[in-house]
């Protein structure tokens, strides 16, 4: 179970409660975490140089966690080019926007 599988009411169904109080947290965390940067982004100069690349990885992370085991249910040479030339594209459109936004 990763972490993003923690709030699924449907891996905790012995307690639904329960699960739905995990997911309202959870969801608070996000909206925290968000209203922080936006407040605090004018009194931290160079804050958006490192939030890009946080926010990246943190996309990263949930495609290697989730996407990946989905992907390798498919055997195919033909699937595995397509799934890597996509990759490769999404890789590509963020560095360029990275240079643009620069």
């Amino acid at each position: 179970m990763n972490t993003h599988s923690c709030a699924r009411p449907s891996l905790w169904r012995p307690n639904e409660e329960k699960s739905v109080g995990i997911q309202f947290c959870s969801a608070l965390t996000a909206i925290a975490g968000a209203l922080t940067v936006y407040f605090s982004a004018p009194l931290i100069q160079g804050i958006d140089t490192f939030m890009a690349p946080f926010a990246s990885g943190g996309f990263i992370y949930i495609a290697a966690t989730d996407l990946m085991p989905e992907l390798h249910k498919r055997n195919g040479a033909r699937e595995s080019i397509t799934q890597l030339i996509a990759l490769l594209t999404g890789i590509s459109l963020m560095s360029a926007l990275r240079l643009v936004m620069a």
